[in-house]
């Protein structure tokens, strides 16, 4: 087993740094676009928030999958849904206690399950064909117009009021550079994890799961766990729900 080399720590040392500034960003943006839009820190971090913060899962599964490595694909969205329930909210329950909504409990975590259910029926014959991807993709447009209609039929919550107001492109410009910032620190980490699991000589199917898999869950973890810090509810334990969301319907489809 080869020695971690310089550019790998550097990397993963980097990547980590940008992965808080990223986060940082990130949630004073969407608490800032909330307050703008007049609806609830929950729908941005159902939506913006955990799409954006799954931008790496989406770009390693794809370019897994145009490589023709499957395993990595399938398996790192799976070890990231898996990472996201268990350690990212247990870890944000941990720094503050996390007042799970009545929507989330009604809506977005059952439509959670059942989303896990659909793939898992989809992948029961151990393929996932391009019907089985039209399907997951349809999941995923009905869930966003699902959230659509929550926004404009949400009101927004008198906490919001404490929040300075500010112009909606303002906060929209200032959440996509910290999406920039967390896909560039999701990239550094990922490729530190790779040059460790060659070093370890591991299969692609345990690479996926657990190293890449982890890695691309590391922006969402970051965000959630600054959200957590910062007190917003909200926006940490939407963001996981909609993560899982859009990893299991959008990347996998």
């Amino acid at each position: 087993m080869n020695a971690l080399s310089p550019w790998s720590l550097l990397e993963l040392v980097g990547g980590l740094i940008l992965l808080i500034i990223g986060a940082e960003i990130l949630v004073r943006a969407a608490v800032r676009l909330a307050a703008s839009l007049k609806v609830r820190p929950l729908i941005i971090g159902l939506s913006i928030v955990a799409f954006g913060s799954s931008a790496p899962q989406m770009t390693v599964s794809l370019q897994a999958t145009l490589a023709g490595n499957t395993d990595i694909a399938v398996g790192s969205v799976i070890g990231s849904s898996i990472f996201n329930i268990l350690v990212t909210l247990g870890l944000s329950a941990l720094i503050i206690p996390l007042r799970v909504s009545r929507q989330l409990v009604r809506v977005d975590i059952p439509v959670m399950i059942v989303a896990g259910l659909l793939v898992f029926i989809l992948a029961a014959n151990e393929m996932l064909t391009h019907f089985d991807g039209a399907v997951l993709l349809v999941a995923l447009v009905a869930y966003l117009g699902v959230l659509h209609y929550q926004t404009r039929h949400s009101r927004r919550p008198r906490t919001l009021d404490t929040v300075a107001k500010a112009p909606w492109l303002s906060s929209v410009l200032l959440m996509l550079g910290g999406l920039l910032v967390l896909v560039l620190a999701g990239h550094l980490l990922l490729g530190a994890a790779v040059d460790v699991a060659g070093d370890l000589g591991l299969s692609e199917r345990v690479i996926g799961l657990t190293l890449i898999g982890v890695g691309t869950s590391l922006p969402c973890l970051a965000t959630s766990l600054i959200a957590a810090l910062r007190g917003e509810r909200e926006i940490a334990v939407g963001n996981v729900i909609g993560s899982n969301l859009f990893n299991l319907l959008g990347v996998l489809g």
